[in-house]
């Protein structure tokens, strides 16, 4: 039996420890029986979230039986993932009885790309929509780019799931939403095109405008690109992915111009993780004139 500790802030940053302890050098499970020890979570983000599901995914698709134990639902980050439908998704019950989804916060959903199109359709964009005042026309293509990471696991991934998650931050005027999967990731599928290329540079390529690994596809690359288009330029937002050993953020400078950064991650993300943050203040209240891309 081996045990692994969920960190205490459950995010992005804070991921490749937990991965490192739960899958070794070789891609393999470090473990037949794994226990995940809840006892230091007090904070979970939506990336977070989608990677710890990932996680349990990848490792029961190995035969992995995975368990959870010290999850005091009197904690807030416990008792946060409990309202999101965490441990009813994969442990067959709520911790409290009184669990239930809140108002600013869209339950974790876990997604077969084959589902994901009409999810978002008549699920999420309908509550993003009454969450913000902003109108659903208005978020045409903000929907497009949630679609198309889906159809990037489509496309690029031997799963076929991808996880979802939501958080809207009503005093900030923010809203959060993190898209992963496990499978090869981006930089692996890059590379099929430009050899040699490490993971922080493949991550860069397959953001720009017109790049892409498939040998055919209407978009030409178009996704990753409008994500940023729309995330970023428009709604003044933030960018994040990650993906094997590369890490790159998108955000605008003050005066308004494009930035991105590139990194070595600290770790292994065995597949991607997409984080966006979008400024809900930013979003123009009136309906998007462009349609949505051709798949």
């Amino acid at each position: 039996m081996l045990t692994i500790r969920v960190p205490h802030r459950l995010s992005a940053q804070s991921m490749y420890g937990l991965l490192r302890d739960a899958i070794d050098e070789n891609m393999e499970p470090r473990g037949n029986n794994i226990t995940l020890d809840f006892s230091h979570l007090s904070f979970s983000d939506a990336a977070g979230i989608t990677v710890i599901a990932n996680l349990i995914e990848w490792l029961r698709k190995y035969g992995v039986t995975v368990s959870h134990a010290n999850c005091n639902i009197e904690r807030g980050g416990i008792c946060y993932l409990d309202d999101c439908g965490f441990f009813q998704l994969y442990w067959g019950h709520p911790l409290s009885p009184y669990a239930s989804p809140r108002g600013s916060t869209y339950p974790f959903k876990r997604l077969h790309c084959s589902e994901c199109h009409q999810w978002v359709d008549g699920n999420v964009f309908p509550w993003i929509a009454k969450q913000t005042g902003i109108r659903e026309g208005a978020l045409t293509e903000f929907k497009t780019c949630i679609k198309e990471l889906f159809n990037n696991i489509h496309d690029h991934s031997s799963e076929e799931v991808g996880c979802m998650h939501l958080q809207k931050y009503p005093n900030a005027e923010r809203l959060k939403i993190a898209v992963s999967d496990f499978d090869v990731g981006i930089a692996h599928e890059v590379r099929k095109v430009k050899a040699g290329a490490t993971d922080p540079y493949a991550l860069y390529l397959a953001t720009q405008e017109g790049f892409t690994s498939k040998a055919d596809g209407k978009n030409m690359g178009a996704g990753l690109s409008y994500l940023i288009d729309n995330v970023v330029r428009r709604a003044k937002g933030v960018v994040e992915i990650y993906s094997g050993k590369g890490e790159i953020t998108f955000g605008l400078s003050r005066a308004g111009a494009l930035l991105h950064n590139t990194s070595f991650a600290n770790g292994f993300y065995p597949g991607t993780l997409v984080s966006m943050t979008l400024r809900t203040d930013m979003i123009p209240n009136e309906e998007d004139e462009a349609g949505e891309l051709l798949w």
